[in-house]
C-alpha cells in the first residue's frame, strides 16, 4: 500500500534523517493534501441541471460526494498526462448529456495525478470509471478494462447496474434528447418494455409482502401505470413524467416517504 508524507521543513541532510526516523517510529500523520487543496480552485455551488456539467472533485470533495446517500455517483479518474483521457473525458460528456434530466445520477472526474486519496480509492491505471450506487456505496462496480469506453459501451455498464427504477428514469432522459424520429420511436419502444418488466417484477414482489409494504407498492404500480399510459400516448408531457417517476424512488422500507408522497396530487390518465 502506497503512502505519502509531506515534508514542510527546508530540504537538508538533518530534516531527511528526522523524517526517516519518525517514519520508521510511526510519528508521521500521511498526508492528504494535493495541489488542489492547497490552492483551491474556484467551484461552482450549484450544478445547473438544464446544464451538461460534470462536477471535478479534489481531495478534500471526493468522499463527501461519492458517499451521499441518495445520489448515484460516477467518477472518471484521469490525469493530465494521460493523452487516452481526452478522449474518454469527451465520450463520458456526451453520456453525461443523455442522462442529464437525473438529477439523482452524478457524473464527476478527478485528476489521480494531483489529489491524493484513500488507498482503497487509489487507481493504478487511466482513464477509469467507477460507478457508486446510492444506498450501497460497498457495491461500487468498474468499467471492465477488457472493453473499450465508447459512448454505447459505457450507457450499456450504466444501464446494468442501475436500480430498476433509476433504469426507467436514464431510458426516458435518452428518449427526450434523441432527436432522430425512428431512433426515439426505437427507444420509447425500450423504455415501454422496461416500464412493463418493472410492473411484473412489483406484482412479484407484491405478492410476497406483508400488509404495509403491499400498501407502497401498490402506490409503485399506479405510478407505474400510469407512466405506462404517458410514454405510450403522451410522451412529451414531462412534468407529469417527471413527477411519476419520482415516486418511484420510493423504499418499500421507509413508510415515511410513503405518506409524504401521498400529498402530492397529480392529473390522472385514464385509459
Amino acid at each position: 500500500m502506497e503512502s505519502h508524507y509531506v515534508l514542510r521543513n527546508p530540504i537538508t541532510s538533518e530534516s531527511i534523517k528526522e523524517v526517516i526516523l519518525n517514519l520508521t517510529k510511526n510519528h508521521l500523520n500521511r498526508s492528504f493534501s494535493s495541489s488542489a487543496t492547497l490552492i483551491p480552485p474556484s467551484q461552482p455551488k450549484v450544478q445547473v441541471k438544464t446544464e451538461v456539467v460534470v462536477a471535478e472533485l479534489y481531495t478534500d470533495t471526493f468522499l463527501p460526494t461519492i458517499l451521499e446517500k441518495d445520489k448515484t455517483v460516477v467518477v472518471l479518474y484521469y490525469t493530465k498526462q494521460c493523452s487516452f483521457c481526452n478522449g474518454v473525458s469527451y465520450i463520458f460528456l456526451t453520456v453525461a448529456r443523455k442522462f442529464s434530466l437525473m438529477s439523482n445520477l452524478i457524473f464527476t472526474r478527478i485528476d489521480g495525478d494531483i489529489n491524493i486519496l484513500p488507498w482503497e480509492y487509489t487507481m493504478e491505471t487511466y482513464p477509469t470509471i467507477l460507478f457508486f450506487p446510492a444506498k450501497r456505496k460497498s457495491e461500487s462496480r468498474v468499467f471492465p478494462s477488457s472493453i473499450s469506453i465508447t459512448v454505447p459501451n459505457l450507457i450499456n455498464f450504466l444501464l446494468v447496474n442501475l436500480e430498476p427504477n433509476l433504469k426507467i428514469q436514464a431510458l426516458w432522459s435518452m428518449c427526450v434528447q434523441t432527436k432522430l424520429p425512428k431512433e426515439q420511436s426505437f427507444c420509447y419502444s425500450t423504455l415501454l418494455e422496461e416500464t412493463l418488466n418493472l410492473i411484473n417484477d412489483t406484482l412479484k414482489e407484491w405478492r410476497k409482502s406483508h400488509k404495509l409494504q403491499r400498501q407502497i407498492l401498490l402506490h409503485r404500480l399506479k405510478a407505474l401505470r400510469q407512466l405506462h399510459l404517458l410514454f405510450a400516448h403522451t410522451p412529451t408531457k414531462h412534468i407529469d413524467i417527471s413527477d411519476y417517476l419520482k415516486k418511484l424512488d420510493l423504499n418499500v422500507r421507509h413508510t415515511e416517504d410513503f405518506y409524504m408522497s401521498k400529498e402530492i396530487k397529480h392529473p390522472r390518465y385514464e385509459l
